[in-house]
């Protein structure tokens, strides 16, 4: 039997906390964009989160967002930006490009037992994540045969123009394995997502960015093209990171007694598979870095874990009865125990992996501010934990808990906050607060009081819902409800918050109206103030495109609707039917309130939509010599 590490707070009594998993940006101050603006030039450097670019001679510098990251640290400002941008770099690049670990993707003709002829003189640098395989053109007719094929494996080694290709054992591999030769002149192309390949000299196409009011440039979009003639072996290997795949395609998966396992911040003791346990440690690790990041507050203690598959390998083993209870139950729960200022948070969980990151995220709170706030913030918090990925704004989430959300009644959001709730209730309830965490923590009309509320309520203030919300309570559920009913994994709230603060004027006489529309966005306001039974004529000039690759439209839209400019009207936090208007025409106004546009498509697809249409307004000519009412 393994000897587990015991902790030494576990005789103390439990006074504070029992948490159940039932079964199943830092921005400060006031800051504005002052422009923004697009450029070409050469790269001059990149060194953390600067890059500099050489424009018209004159050299300036940008702050982007590295892989990883959700916020950019402005250098005038001492400040944190929550921030994303989108990273291009392509290329045709020579020998020196390749190294072990990465994936290939190249045609070659191939005999069955994987004797290759000629050399290779072009391949593709695909993700990590691209399965093996071998597509070959036809069937081999005899074993000298050699037959066209594409091969997408991953480099083994290289050495001078000698190549090894793992691609696994299947026909015309039946080593598992490919020796290929490569052309001294090869040609390696690459589209990456990642600057790790970019150095001095390399072309930027195109760089969008937004100048605010602290005097930062800062990118939302760069395409970079590597120039061919720093190819040579002068240019620094740079391997893409191990993919998921091969980091853990040798471990087993076998189920194994009860052992200890650590990593950085974890003391895992499990039964679960080597393979399952190394992947549940990484999944930790990599939570546990989005919540310190985004409560500012590192993990100033290991958290201890009791993760079991199979309870009959325990028997040895003392266990509390309370989390054996919900083991067995396929659940989880989170037990904490304090003396002073010493915290202690242990998790027991069954084996499921969401449980434990759930529960990790009690326990982390609990260790860190001495609390895990009330029964809505706590358990919504950590749903929300379980389901954060990496550089992803975008919800994902288990489809059943979007099929459960939209389609029961709305829950109150007021009933969701209420006092008096318990921990483990269902996980329905936890859907519920999940929505609403998940919109408050990422709307940026909210985000910022959000944090606030939530360190305040964990460390043993008196802030509360009410008292922080309280001036928007209508704002926030009119939000809330508009989240649930369009929200599914793809959905942005960050690009669906609601516009309360453009002014928006009446139309009288010859004046117009204006307002440029981005396609990425939901709702905005078009700045105009409807009057009931008015007749208003408008026109969209621009194009725009819901998909990439696909050809832009105009505000008509294509003929299924998508990219169609698209109206709607909100009066006293209620919207009308929604209006399909197109590129140009007029409508009479049904009721007083105020004009919100967008483009045509989905709400969970609006994140790779590109392009703005600018709509004008005015009052039909039979009505331009009348008064605004």
């Amino acid at each position: 039997m393994n000897r587990f590490q015991s902790p030494s707070l576990f005789s103390l009594p439990l006074v504070l906390l029992v948490i159940f998993y039932p079964p199943a940006d830092t921005v400060s101050a006031q800051l504005t964009i002052r422009r923004q603006g697009r450029i070409e030039g050469t790269i001059v450097s990149h060194s953390g989160n600067t890059i500099s670019v050489k424009v018209d001679g004159k050299q300036q510098n940008f702050l982007y967002t590295l892989p990883g990251q959700t916020t950019v640290p402005l250098t005038r400002g001492q400040v944190n930006l929550r921030h994303q941008n989108e990273v291009r770099v392509s290329g045709t690049l020579g020998l020196a490009a390749l190294s072990a670990g990465q994936k290939i993707e190249f045609d070659c003709s191939l005999t069955r037992s994987g004797r290759s002829q000629g050399e290779v003189s072009r391949l593709k640098i695909v993700p990590g994540d691209s399965p093996q395989r071998i597509t070959s053109s036809r069937e081999a007719r005899n074993s000298n045969d050699r037959v066209p094929c594409q091969v997408n494996g991953t480099i083994e080694s290289i050495r001078n123009q000698s190549l090894v290709v793992a691609v696994g054992k299947r026909e015309f591999a039946p080593q598992g394995k490919l020796r290929i030769r490569l052309s001294k002149d090869l040609e390696a192309s690459v589209d990456e997502k990642t600057m790790a390949r970019v150095s001095s000299g390399d072309l930027v196409e195109e760089l969008a960015y937004s100048e605010l009011s602290t005097g930062d440039l800062v990118v939302n979009r760069i395409s970079i093209r590597l120039e061919r003639s720093k190819a040579g072996p002068q240019r620094p290997r740079r391997p893409p990171p191990v993919s998921d795949e091969q980091k853990y395609l040798k471990l087993s998966d076998q189920p194994t007694n009860p052992r200890d396992l650590r990593s950085q911040h974890f003391l895992l003791h499990t039964d679960l598979s080597d393979r399952s346990s190394s992947q549940l440690l990484d999944k930790l690790e990599r939570m546990l870095d989005l919540i310190s990041r985004y409560y500012g507050r590192s993990p100033n203690s290991i958290i201890e874990c009791f993760v079991v598959n199979d309870l009959a390998k325990w028997n040895e083993i003392p266990l509390e009865p309370a989390g054996v209870q919900k083991i067995r139950e396929k659940a989880g729960v989170t037990l904490s125990r304090s003396l002073g200022q010493q915290r202690k948070a242990v998790v027991y969980a069954c084996g499921d992996h969401g449980v434990v990151q759930h529960e990790a995220v009690h326990a982390f709170c609990f260790q860190t501010f001495g609390s895990t706030g009330p029964t809505w913030y706590s358990e919504g918090m950590a749903e929300m934990g379980q389901y954060w990925r990496k550089d992803e704004l975008a919800v994902n989430i288990s489809p059943p808990v979007i099929r459960y959300l939209t389609g029961s009644p709305p829950k109150k959001m007021l009933d969701i906050v209420a006092a008096g709730q318990v921990t483990g209730d269902s996980w329905q309830a936890y859907a519920w607060r999940w929505a609403l965490c998940h919109l408050l923590a990422n709307n940026p009309n909210y985000s910022t009081r959000f944090k606030s509320l939530g360190l305040n309520m964990m460390s043993g203030g008196k802030a509360s819902f009410e008292s922080v919300y309280g001036d928007v309570a209508k704002e926030i559920s009119f939000e809330y409800d508009l989240f649930v009913k369009n929200f599914g994994n793809g959905y942005r709230v960050d690009l669906c918050s609601w516009d309360w603060k453009t002014r928006a004027v009446p139309l009288s006489g010859q004046r117009r109206v204006n307002r440029k529309i981005d396609s990425r966005r939901g709702w905005q306001s078009a700045g105009l103030k409807i009057q009931q039974g008015k007749k208003y004529q408008y026109i969209a000039v621009g194009q725009w495109s819901t998909s990439p690759g696909e050809s832009p439209v105009s505000g008509a839209g294509t003929g299924d609707g998508k990219g169609r400019l698209k109206g709607v009207v909100f009066s006293d936090y209620e919207l009308s039917a929604v209006m399909e208007m197109g590129e140009k025409g007029e409508f009479v106004a049904e009721k007083d309130g105020y004009l919100f546009l967008r483009c045509g498509d989905k709400f969970t697809e609006l994140a790779d939509n590109s392009g703005t249409v600018t709509v004008h307004f005015r009052r039909a000519v039979a009505e331009q010599n009348e008064s605004p009412d």
